[in-house]
């Protein structure tokens, strides 16, 4: 077989980050009376999407700590909003550090593809997300029982989608970049950083987004991974 291991991205590839976000975001946009000064949730949560993902650049890029990247995204969203608190940005924050990762909802058929797949392939997790966060996803949402191993970027010397990333990706899997498979949704991180490592690819693209960047494999729905595998067969 072409491949022995898959390596699957987690957030917005098999866990529904967005909405699992959304619910949390909602509950504390309500407890917090957000909503006496931003015209309504869908706004609020435009605002922080897109500051969110500034962030995570950042931080990816080590422009910005850990720390800094938590509480601060919810500051500036508050800000927009016409709220100066830091404060409450930072309650914010550890309430939704707190309770995000016990939200489930996971993309279509991932459970039974997942199940297929361990059938004949080594599966993986890969993420940059934070350490004491993803673990508890994986449990909650009863997917680290396929994961054979787990490499979140607080580990490596560096994210997603830098080479020591998947040098420590593949160490702990026992995998070679001949015999993997990556998996993941974000053009930069997961399928420009594999296809630079050597490493086949496939676009987790739900939502069809326009892109200019050449891709060799896309798909729309998780279960379509089937096809690919075991057409390469």
């Amino acid at each position: 077989m072409k491949y022995q291991h898959i390596f699957f991205d987690l957030d917005r590839t098999l866990w529904d980050f967005e909405a699992n976000s959304s619910d949390v975001l909602h509950e504390l946009y309500n407890e917090f009376s957000v909503g006496e000064y931003c015209e309504s949730f869908d706004s609020f949560f435009k605002k922080y999407q897109k500051i969110n993902k500034k962030y995570w650049k950042d931080y990816r890029n080590k422009r910005v700590s850990k720390e800094k990247l938590s509480w601060s995204r919810f500051y500036d969203t508050l800000i927009i909003c016409n709220i100066d608190n830091e404060k409450m940005a930072k309650q914010m924050a550890s309430e939704y550090v707190e309770r995000s990762p016990y939200k489930t909802k996971l993309f279509p058929k991932v459970i039974s593809t997942l199940e297929k797949l361990r059938e004949d392939f080594q599966l993986h997790i890969i993420t940059n997300g934070f350490s004491e966060v993803q673990f508890i996803k994986l449990k909650e949402s009863k997917l680290d029982v396929f994961a054979k191993s787990v490499t979140i970027s607080e580990e490596a010397a560096k994210p997603k989608p830098h080479t020591e990333f998947f040098d420590l990706a593949l160490n702990k899997a026992g995998a070679i970049a001949e015999n993997s498979l990556v998996v993941g949704d974000d053009l930069e991180t997961d399928i420009l950083g594999a296809k630079n490592y050597g490493i086949d690819y496939v676009w987790f693209n739900p939502q069809k987004l326009r892109h200019r960047t050449v891709v060799a494999q896309q798909m729309q729905c998780i279960d379509e991974l089937l096809d690919i595998v075991y057409n390469k067969h």
